[in-house]
């Protein structure tokens, strides 16, 4: 994706597995992503608040405080455009997977991951987010450009209407 070239993208990487972080950590760094590792979902929401981050991979199943509560907590501040979510899980029900999409996941993947696969839903995502920071800034713009000429008008017809009624 040409508009994606040159920026380096943040991403934070929740697993509980060890082996699965430091796997993946080292394929997405190599692919150069700036990767943060989290352990829990505690660990995750603390980082969460400390930095921005461009995407978050989660793992549903996880002790303490699973992927799905996350989830519920990181949906309360970010959108689903703001920071997307793919949900990583060994588990294949799909009970899990629709709870997953129907609490604000964008998208998810499956144990033991296919790293092409991973690569394009991370980019697609990603684009996703691009595409909306960019229609956000030109709504910015396009409409502080219109403002003036709008409130001109708006003082041309006051004045023609008051003239109309003299």
């Amino acid at each position: 994706m040409p508009a994606l070239q040159g920026k380096k993208f943040r991403l934070l990487l929740v697993d509980d597995d060890a082996m699965t972080r430091q796997f993946m950590s080292a394929r997405l760094t190599r692919q150069g992503y700036d990767i943060a590792v989290a352990e829990d979902g505690y660990r995750a929401l603390s980082l969460l608040e400390g930095e921005p981050f461009d995407l978050l991979l989660l793992d549903i199943m996880m002790p303490g405080m699973s992927g799905i509560d996350v989830l519920t907590q990181v949906r309360r501040k970010f959108s689903m455009l703001s920071l997307p979510v793919i949900m990583v899980t060994a588990n294949d029900l799909e009970e899990s997977m629709v709870e997953a999409l129907e609490k604000g996941a964008n998208d998810y993947l499956l144990k033991p991951i296919s790293m092409p696969v991973t690569l394009a839903r991370i980019k697609t995502q990603l684009s996703l987010r691009y595409l909306s920071a960019l229609k956000d800034e030109f709504v910015r713009f396009a409409s502080h450009d219109l403002k003036k000429p709008l409130m001109l008008l708006r003082d041309i017809a006051r004045r023609k209407r008051r003239a109309h009624r003299r």
